[in-house]
């Protein structure tokens, strides 16, 4: 076998491997569920998901012990894996928020990442969480 015909094949099986990588990759990102209306359960509590007909994406959650939303939030909001909003305060209940489809654009990966620390002394975090903005 010649150096042209090893680099023809070795070409191929790196255009096939990546080929089977793109697909593996869309096919994941397809996989995802819509943020039309999607709600994440957890072991204490909850976060849900909306979109809106104009585009806006509305967040919130809330937890299944009243007493322990009251705390410390550290919230990130990602779109696409960018910090598009985000809550940094205390709060006496389950912070919501939205955004703009400027910043949430259709087609993107919507993320919430919450850490609580409850004034009970309880600690949340959030469930695995993912969506598509329709």
């Amino acid at each position: 076998m010649n150096q042209k015909q090893v680099f023809r094949g070795g070409f191929g099986l790196a255009t096939v491997f990546l080929m089977v990588l793109l697909a593996c990759g869309m096919a994941q990102a397809a996989s995802l569920p819509s943020c039309s209306s999607i709600t994440y359960w957890g072991p204490g509590g909850y976060l849900a998901v909306q979109t809106s007909p104009s585009g806006t994406v509305a967040w919130g959650g809330g937890l299944d012990n009243k007493a322990d939303e009251v705390g410390f939030y550290l919230i990130s909001v990602l779109v696409d894996g960018h910090r598009e909003d985000g809550k940094n305060a205390h709060y006496p209940y389950f912070p919501h928020g939205s955004l703009p489809p400027s910043k949430a654009h259709s087609g993107a990966t919507f993320v919430l990442q919450v850490d609580l620390q409850s004034d009970s002394g309880h600690h949340y975090v959030n469930v695995p969480n993912a969506c598509r903005i329709p």
